[in-house]
Formats: structure tokens, sequence, C-alpha cells
């Protein structure tokens, strides 16, 4: 079937389906990604032969592969469009879970659902997002901000339903379960319907390419040439970088820091959840506000990255429970605006042409953030640190290579 042709993006018609599929392969790949959460309990009970490090190196590999791979896909989606991308990516991570089941050993592990699960995720990262741009223009935050619901609703629904999995059927059974249900993406794919916008295509997608040097066309291609030819872009990801940091760090030394303080566990609990719900319930009406009111979404973001500082440190100096809960409710606030405003200022900065490459990017730097601080906790970062982790990679490698 030949792309359709338009003068401009439609802002609706076959949009609104693509736009649903977009958010059902978020909810899919966000709420997987709960199993990184589930697996380790899971595998210290069936797998008792292993070490602490080889079994948290299963979730520390798919976090790693299915956030820093995006790049590749965002590549793979600018070359071969959304559908073949997200089709290699539905095949992957549906083949990985499923080998899953069959896992033995923890180092089995380590490829079924670690390299290829997590690889085939950032496949689908690339690619769900990007195809908006070409759908929407007056209507895109709405688009956006409706998509980017679906993770919140993934770690909502998921991470419960995974438990129940586990529990019922153990951890092989869950493995099945959902390489069951990761297989709506190959569904999802076949709504990504490529169209050609003509005022777009009009734009040079890859402005100053160098083609001297195999590095050079390598570096440009995965997008990491965009920090060169748009400053701005490259300083925001400066800023969403160490945005990024910090939320990641404050969102792990919540409940530790109120039971610190006095606070039981299960109302601790509340607090994280109160960050997710607020998120939740702002995305659904902050894209419908910034298109009712042509609100630049580049004004808003260094505002919202001050309020998510202050909102955090709220939290840091913290001695009672509801004020606790006012800095939650304020980070959630926060980062249900900021993260659609974000792929907003990206589609600006870099244009619909090059908004693969850079939503491929944006999310290298969300991974790479995301583990260093979910695993510092923001305070426990010191050259000891680095050197364990350094002692850790090498056993590792050395257990495959040797």
């Amino acid at each position: 079937m030949k792309p359709q042709t338009f003068d401009h993006p439609p802002d609706g018609g076959w949009g609104w389906c693509v736009l649903f599929s977009s958010m059902v392969v978020r909810l899919m790949a966000f709420g997987t990604s709960s199993l990184a959460g589930v697996i380790i309990r899971a595998l210290q009970s069936t797998l008792t032969d292993n070490s602490a490090v080889d079994t948290i190196w299963v979730t520390s590999l798919y976090i790693g592969f299915s956030l820093c791979m995006c790049p590749v896909g965002a590549y793979f989606n600018d070359r071969y469009s959304t559908r073949p991308a997200m089709i290699i990516g539905a095949t992957l991570s549906t083949v990985g879970l499923f080998l899953s089941f069959f896992a033995s050993k923890v180092h089995y592990l380590h490829i079924s659902y670690g390299v290829m699960t997590g690889i085939g995720h950032a496949f689908l990262h690339a690619a769900h997002l990007p195809i908006l741009a070409k759908y929407f223009d007056k209507r895109f935050a709405f688009a956006t901000g409706i998509a980017c619901l679906g993770g919140d609703l993934g770690y909502f629904l998921f991470s419960p339903m995974i438990q129940l999995f586990v529990d019922k059927y153990g951890l092989r059974g869950a493995f099945l379960v959902m390489s069951a249900i990761n297989a709506h993406a190959f569904a999802c794919a076949t709504v990504m319907r490529p169209i050609n916008v003509i005022s777009q295509d009009k734009v040079n997608p890859n402005p100053n390419e160098s083609t001297n040097g195999c590095c050079k066309k390598i570096v440009h291609r995965l997008g990491f040439r965009l920090h060169c030819t748009h400053h701005g872009f490259a300083l925001m990801m400066f800023a969403t970088f160490f945005a990024a940091l910090a939320y990641f760090s404050s969102l792990s030394l919540i409940i530790p820091h109120a039971v610190e303080i006095g606070v039981t566990e299960l109302k601790a609990t509340f607090l994280v959840a109160t960050v997710g719900i607020t998120s939740m319930a702002i995305k659904t009406i902050q894209g419908w506000c910034i298109d009712r009111y042509n609100i630049r979404a580049l004004y808003l973001l260094p505002m919202l990255i001050l309020m998510l500082g202050v909102s955090q440190l709220t939290m840091a100096v913290a001695t009672t429970f509801p004020v606790m809960v006012v800095s939650c409710v304020l980070c959630g606030i926060c980062n249900g605006v900021y993260s659609p405003s974000l792929y907003m200022s990206i589609n600006e900065m870099v244009g619909a042409t090059n908004f693969s490459r850079g939503n491929g990017i944006i999310v290298l730097y969300f991974g790479v953030a995301g583990i260093i601080g979910s695993q510092t906790g923001g305070k426990n970062f010191s050259f000891e640190n680095l050197v364990n982790l350094k002692n850790q990679i090498t056993d590792f490698l050395r257990k495959w290579l040797l």
C-alpha cells in the first residue's frame, strides 16, 4: 500500500489509532520492565546456586540494553520506517521472553532476558514516539502526553500483575505469560501506517552531514551529531541528564528517608505512589492546555527543572510526613508536565525529520542517569563504589570470555 501524502500533519484521522497504538506499546515496554524488580527475588529462591552479583546482572543488562541501544533503534527507524523497526523490536523482545521460560541457569537469562529482550524493547522505545510527529502538529502536545501516559500505566498495572503471575505460575510461567502479552506489539506495529508530509520532507533532515570516515558516518546516523549541529539541543541534553539523575536518586531515597524520620514502611510506599498518580493525572490534561494556549515547551523546561529541584530539596530536609506528601505531589506535577514537554522541545529544536534520532539520544541519557541514580541512591557514590563496580564487571566478563 502506497503511503498517503499530506501537505501538513493531519492532526487526527488514522493518527488517533497510531496514538493509541503508541500508548499501548509504551505500556507494554515499561510494564514488562517491572519484571526486573520481581525477578531478583524470584531468582534467589529458584536458582539458589548463583551469586548475588550474577543475579543482579540479569536486570542490569536488561536496563542497559533497553535504554542504551535506543540510538541504534532510531537509526533503523529512520532508515526503514516505523513499522519494520517495531516488528524487529517485537520479535526480539517476544522471543527473548519466550526463551527465558527454558532457563535453568542465570547465565542463560543474561542473554535471553538481558540482551535479547532489552534490545527488542530498545527498538520499541525508539520507534513508537517519532511517528506522532508525522501525524500531529497542532495537537502534538496532547498526543505526546497521552502516549507518555502509557508508561505510567504500565508501571501501575504490570508490577502487581507480574508478581501475581510469579506467585501462581512461578518465574518461568511468568516469562511465558509476559511473552504472550508482549506479542501484542506485532499488532501495534501493523497500525503504524507510514505517511508523507510535504512540509516536513522539504526540510533537510541532516544538515552539515559529513561523509568522510566510517566513524563520522556512524556517529551521525546514530544521532550524536545533533550535539554539534544543534547547540540548544546539546545544552538541553546536558540539563536533562542531571535532572534525570536527581529525579531517579530522589525516588530511590524517598522510602528510606521517610522511615528514618519515623514514618511506617506502609505509609512510606504511599509517597512513591503519590508521585506516580499525580504524574498520570497531570499528563491527561497538560497537553490540551499547552495546545489550547499555545505555550512553548522550551519556555516551560527551565521552570520545571527548577521546581523539580525545589521539590527534591524539600524531600531531603522534610521532617514530617505531610511535608513529604506535599513535596511528592509537587514532584509528580512537575514530572507530568516535564516528560511530554521534553519531547515537544526536541521536535521544536531538531525538527520532525530528526525527531527519531533526538528521541534515541534522550532515552540513552535517561538510561545512563537512571542506572547511576538508582544504583547510587544519590549519596553512596564514591571512588570505592567505582572500584567495586569495575571489579564486578571484570569478574562477569571473565566468566563469559574465559
